[in-house]
C-alpha cells in the first residue's frame, strides 16, 4: 500500500477543492457547492488520518526493526569471538614472574577462577593464590574484531597483592597472548584502574619512581599509560604522572564493555 506523507495529502485535497469550485460550483446554487466543499474537507481531514497513522505504524515498525537488529548484534556477539573463551578455567603463562613456579612449569591453570599453590619449603616454592577478576572485551587492533582484556589478581607472602594484565585475541580459533604486564603492590606499582577509550587500553599504576618519598599505603601520585597497537605490537603511546584524589592506592573499579 503507498503511504503519501501529509504534505503530498493535502496537496491532493487542494486540487480536488480547486476542481470542484472550477467545474462545478459556476453550474449549481451556492449552499449546494458550500457542502460539497465542507464533504470534501472532511474527506481530506480523514483522509490525512489515516495516513498519518499509516506513518506511525511504518516508523513503529522501523524502529521495533532497529532494536531486533541490536539485540541480534548483541546475542551474535556474546556467542562468537574471543567471547567463546572461558578465562575462568584457562591455562596462563606463570606469574608472579619472580616466583619460582609450582610443579616446574612456568604455567598456571584457573579452575573455577581460581589457583592456588601451597608453601613447600623443600622445594622453594612460595604459597600463591590467583583469581579470575576481571575481563574486558574491546576492538584494541582496530581490525573490527574484539579482543579481551583479562586481568588477573594475585597475593604472595607478606601480604603482598599482585597483578597481571593480558590482552587475547582469538586466530583461527585460538586464543593468542599479544600483550602482558605485570603490577605491583598498592603504592609499590599496584593498579589504580584500566580501561579502553579511542582505541587505546589506558592503564593507571601507582608508580613508585614517582612516590620515592611515601608509603606503601599512601601515594600522592599515579602513572597513566596509554597503549596502541602499532605495526603488529602494543607501545607505549603517552604517559603522565596524576595527582591522586585518595589519600592511599585506592583501586577504582573496573570498567565496563566498550561499545
Amino acid at each position: 500500500m503507498e503511504v503519501r506523507s501529509n504534505e503530498q495529502a493535502a496537496d491532493v485535497c487542494h486540487i480536488r477543492q480547486t476542481k470542484i469550485f472550477n467545474h462545478v460550483c459556476i453550474k449549481i446554487p451556492v449552499v449546494v457547492c458550500q457542502i460539497l466543499v465542507v464533504m470534501l474537507s472532511l474527506s481530506c481531514g480523514i483522509s490525512k488520518s489515516q495516513n498519518s497513522n499509516q506513518m506511525g505504524l511504518s516508523d513503529s515498525g522501523s524502529s521495533n526493526a532497529k532494536l531486533s537488529e541490536q539485540k541480534n548484534a548483541e546475542l551474535s556477539r556474546a556467542t562468537s569471538g574471543i567471547r567463546q573463551i572461558d578465562f575462568g578455567n584457562f591455562t596462563y603463562a606463570w606469574y608472579p614472574s619472580f616466583l619460582k613456579p609450582a610443579l616446574g612449569r612456568r604455567e598456571l591453570t584457573l579452575v573455577n577462577k581460581s589457583f592456588e599453590v601451597d608453601l613447600d619449603n623443600q622445594q622453594g616454592i612460595a604459597p600463591v593464590k590467583v583469581e579470575l577478576a576481571h575481563v574486558l572485551y574491546a576492538d584494541l587492533t582496530e581490525d573490527g574484531q574484539e579482543e579481551a582484556v583479562v586481568y588477573l589478581a594475585g597475593s604472595v607472602p607478606t601480604n603482598s597483592f599482585l597483578g597481571n594484565l593480558l590482552v587475547y585475541k582469538l586466530l583461527r580459533g585460538q586464543p593468542k597472548l599479544l600483550w602482558q604486564h605485570e603490577t605491583g603492590d598498592r603504592g609499590n606499582g599496584g593498579l589504580r584502574g584500566f580501561k579502553v577509550e579511542g582505541g587505546r587500553l589506558i592503564v593507571e599504576e601507582y608508580d613508585p619512581k614517582v612516590n620515592a618519598e611515601e608509603s606503601l599505603c599512601c601515594p600522592k601520585k599515579f602513572r597513566r599509560s596509554f597503549f596502541r597497537w602499532k605495526n603488529g605490537r602494543f607501545a607505549r603511546d603517552k604517559s603522565e604522572v596524576v595527582l591522586n584524589e585518595y589519600p592511599n592506592a585506592y583501586f577504582v573499579g573496573y570498567p565496563a564493555d566498550q561499545p
